[in-house]
């Protein structure tokens, strides 16, 4: 209020409690979302995913397991999180990123998993008569390959290091961020 009062009449502050880091993870979400990959080519309209978008969230899957799933975070890994988040009721998120186990962008794109299963859309698109079933799995398939295809290539590579005991995980963390 105050700082609308120093600006002048007609003059609108927004102030937002969320930090810096939630910004750019949200940001991250919503490019790593199919329904957005979708509006953004104009593939389907706004309005008529909104639609679509509302009737395909998912059941709820925990961050942590979605993370152990993909083999971005191991056992010892999310149970060390969860050991922090329980003690000082940070968001997993928020801790995982702390402790540097995932970055900003795995962590986008876990957040944008866990908010927006792309198999229900693709069946509530397909349902609404928006697209036919090879259009969706076509489209997918393009979406899988351009916004993720980096973060899978840095998954496997760390997977490979971990199960070959690779000793220069270093260099190949080094990899997968020039690769970034």
């Amino acid at each position: 209020m105050y700082e609308s009062r120093r600006r002048g009449q007609n003059c609108v502050t927004m102030n937002s409690m969320a930090t810096e880091l939630e910004r750019r993870v949200s940001q991250l979400v919503t490019e790593n979302r199919f329904s957005h990959w979708l509006v953004e080519r104009k593939v389907i309209d706004a309005a008529d995913m909104f639609e679509a978008a509302q009737s395909s969230l998912p059941p709820g899957i925990r961050l942590g397991e979605l993370a152990f799933t993909k083999e971005w975070l191991n056992k010892a890994d999310v149970q060390k999180v969860l050991d922090i988040q329980e003690s000082t009721g940070a968001r997993f998120g928020s801790i995982i990123h702390r402790l540097e186990l995932l970055t900003e962008r795995q962590l986008g794109f876990l957040l944008a998993e866990q908010s927006e299963c792309s198999d229900i859309l693709q069946e509530q698109l397909i349902d609404a008569g928006l697209i036919n079933a090879q259009e969706a799995e076509a489209l997918f398939s393009q979406f899988s390959m351009s916004e993720s295809s980096g973060l899978h290539l840095r998954s496997t590579l760390a997977a490979l290091c971990r199960l070959a005991k690779c000793p220069l995980e270093f260099d190949a963390t080094r990899l997968c961020i020039a690769l970034g």
